[in-house]
């Protein structure tokens, strides 16, 4: 069971003869797939072909299972539309570009990223909210594009990127920033 089933889970994507397969399958296995019955709207056209689902949804945003996981702190995942403040400025999804494990994590409680920040589109992120409304938002602080390229060791107090999508994906900060 993959740990956020808006899509299912078929492995990272590879070059290999039976990606596209393997990735469709998983794509069609998931929670949304019937309201949408189209697999290209999961892809980035300027992704890497091998990328079939470049979007991903934040972990706390619709998955039950998360509820305790220790980058959640003691954030609540939210189940229903009901729940969402500011529909506005809550993240629901990110073009990521590959595909991780289930939906996208950020820690809630700490100025540090867990899945890396998506480097992408000239440094920056495609963002789609809970409104319907989405946008671009092109990375301010040097140490996310560091991040986004695997630099590790970083510290990220202050990082105003950070904490937009901290803010975005949970409504508010589990920390106080420095």
């Amino acid at each position: 069971m993959c740990p956020n089933p808006w899509t299912g889970w078929a492995g990272y994507q590879d070059d290999s003869a039976d990606n596209e397969e393997r990735q469709t399958q998983a794509i069609e296995q998931g929670k949304l797939y019937p309201y949408l019955e189209m697999v290209n709207v999961y892809h980035c056209p300027a992704s890497e072909k091998i990328e079939i689902r470049c979007y991903s949804i934040p972990d706390p945003l619709g998955n039950p299972d998360t509820e305790g996981a220790s980058y959640m702190g003691d954030a609540k995942p939210v189940i229903k539309t009901t729940q969402v403040k500011a529909s506005s400025s809550r993240i629901v999804f990110l073009d990521e570009g590959y595909a991780t494990f289930g939906g996208y994590t950020i820690y809630y409680d700490r100025p540090e990223w867990w899945d890396w920040p998506p480097i992408r589109h000239d440094n920056g992120v495609t963002l789609g909210f809970v409104d319907g409304h989405s946008e671009f938002y092109k990375w301010r602080d040097e140490r996310t594009i560091e991040a986004g390229e695997g630099e590790t060791g970083i510290n990220h107090d202050g990082n105003e990127d950070l904490m937009m999508m901290q803010r975005g994906i949970y409504g508010k900060l589990g920390y106080l920033p420095n």
